[in-house]
């Protein structure tokens, strides 16, 4: 992207430059855009520093190299915990939502005890939304 657009001033690029730069879908864009317009820097400073949060960009050498292979890759990770197992061949993605029922929990320990006795890395995704901010 920097070779395309060197200021990296892509916040006021219209919907279809971006498009054209990125090759990312229309929603995709819509999403950024309307991101970038209902937060501030502070706001994503603050965000990201107060839990230790650390991002890494799809050009830097910790981005999981599966990731690379995706169709529409995140061009940012933000990664809490663990970072040197973002590369690890035996991992499992787990997600599902922040208020579960009992059921759901007593099957979740059930499915997943043994998975974690196998050195299995459990990865949790986590969308940082305006409607899902921590």
């Amino acid at each position: 992207m920097l070779l395309k657009v060197p200021t990296l001033d892509v916040f006021h690029l219209s919907h279809e430059s971006l498009q054209q730069i990125t090759n990312r879908r229309s929603d995709i864009i819509q999403q950024w855009q309307h991101y970038w317009r209902t937060i501030t820097v502070d706001e994503v400073v603050c965000r990201y520093t107060k839990g230790s949060v650390r991002s890494v960009t799809i050009v830097d050498d910790e981005y999981p190299g599966r990731f690379r292979y995706l169709s529409d890759p995140p061009p940012v990770l933000y990664v809490s915990g663990h970072e040197h197992l973002l590369n690890d061949t035996q991992t499992l993605a787990v997600v599902g939502t922040r208020n579960p029922s009992e059921y759901g929990k007593a099957r979740l320990n059930e499915l997943l005890v043994p998975v974690v006795h196998q050195n299995t890395v459990i990865v949790s995704a986590r969308t940082w939304n305006r409607y899902a901010r921590p």
